[in-house]
């Protein structure tokens, strides 16, 4: 009886280490995210089967019942606040469907670049504690987005009362009588419009980052272990190893170039409402309302972008730091006559001669931190000029 126990024991213990093996990118909260955009599934699907999971997911009937409601409270509501608010705005909820989809039909190159992932050694890719727990924070602010958005919205709306304002949000109805039935819809209501302009954009975001801050993060380490066998018979097989991490990169950007377009055009679409709302002179809505949302608008448009470039231009910086550091090395080997094998003579050469790889934006342009600055001048000056085209009375030129 004993025995069995015992062999029933190891089973399960085996059962559990293989299975823990298998799943050990599920360090954080990440999983969640990857669950929601259906990442996790090990095949590749023809396209038109990835096209109708993105519509019979659970998750995909909330992006496009939100998306739903967003579009009726732009089209059915005919009052003045509806037609002060911009364009930009309007876009960006479509964006995020667009968003949405890009992701599930670029799922088969996503499983291509992951199963590459895979064959990198754990001790690369994995994250200590400290970085868990920023992640998870990350997530977590992500998933709270619309309700911080809508909870002080809510509440500024009930103790300034506009009756237009409220009229949007419940599609061209309100609830006089019964405040608060009225406070919870118009809180439901805004859960949905903000879950369908914030949610999927910044999940997506999170994860972009995440993969490009573990990409470079590799890259680093592989580069220690590099500088510590350069006169050893295993320096080929890491240089091996360093040339599939840049594989990995490769394939990344392959699978995420488009979708990175248009999660900056998203949130430059979103600094642009939220400098709308910030600089409006005349308004139905409460005012206190416009100021919670354009703030909160333009912090987070601005932290995600800030993010998405400075995440992903640690893989040209990490490079570009091996070149420097391989070059140095192998001139200081010159100038000292060290003794090393010629093969691995070679491939230290190479190094120093590697160029670093840039993650683009569809191949328009390249994505480093220098241009975060040059990103947000020019929009800030777009918006500050269209913003100010509108005030001008076209009368008055005549």
């Amino acid at each position: 009886m004993q025995s069995v126990v015992n062999c029933f024991g190891k089973k399960m213990l085996h059962k559990f280490q293989k299975k823990r093996n298998k799943r050990y990118h599920e360090e954080t909260w990440l999983q969640i995210v990857m669950d929601i955009f259906g990442m996790t599934n090990h095949k590749q699907f023809p396209a038109s089967q990835l096209f109708i999971r993105s519509f019979c997911s659970a998750s995909g009937f909330l992006v496009h019942a939100s998306f739903i409601y967003s579009a009726a409270a732009f089209i059915l509501h005919n009052g003045p606040f509806s037609t002060k608010r911009t364009i930009p705005d309007a876009i960006s909820v479509v964006l995020t469907v667009i968003i949405w989809h890009q992701i599930h039909l670029q799922f088969n190159k996503f499983h291509v670049f992951y199963s590459y992932l895979t064959n990198v050694p754990k001790n690369r890719l994995q994250f200590t504690g400290k970085e868990k727990r920023i992640i998870n924070a990350i997530v977590f602010i992500a998933f709270s987005l619309p309700v911080i958005f809508s909870a002080p919205m809510v509440l500024s709306s009930y103790k300034s009362r506009s009756e237009d304002y409220i009229r949007f949000w419940l599609l061209g109805h309100s609830f006089i009588n019964q405040k608060e039935l009225e406070s919870l819809l118009l809180f439901i209501c805004m859960l949905l419009y903000f879950s369908s302009k914030l949610l999927i954009p910044s999940l997506s975001a999170i994860l972009y980052a995440t993969f490009s801050y573990k990409l470079s993060k590799s890259i680093r380490l592989q580069s220690e272990i590099m500088k510590s066998n350069v006169r050893s018979h295993p320096f080929s097989v890491e240089i091996e190893m360093y040339y599939r991490i840049l594989d990995c990169c490769k394939l990344f950007n392959n699978y995420s170039k488009v979708t990175v377009l248009l999660l900056i055009c998203h949130f430059c679409n979103i600094l642009y409402t939220g400098l709308s709302l910030a600089l409006r002179t005349k308004t139905s809505a409460p005012e206190n309302a416009m100021a919670i949302e354009s703030v909160l608008a333009i912090v987070t448009s601005t932290s995600v972008v800030a993010g998405l470039f400075s995440f992903a231009s640690g893989i040209p910086t990490a490079m570009a730091e091996i070149r420097t550091e391989f070059r140095q090395l192998y001139h200081q080997i010159i100038l000292d006559d060290r003794s090393i094998a010629l093969k691995n003579f070679v491939m230290l050469k190479a190094l120093g001669d590697t160029e670093p790889f840039y993650l683009t934006a569809w191949d328009l342009f390249r994505i480093d931190k220098s241009l975060i600055l040059t990103i947000f001048g020019t929009t800030l000056s777009f918006c500050i000029l269209i913003l100010q085209l509108k005030r001008v009375d076209l009368d008055s030129m005549k």
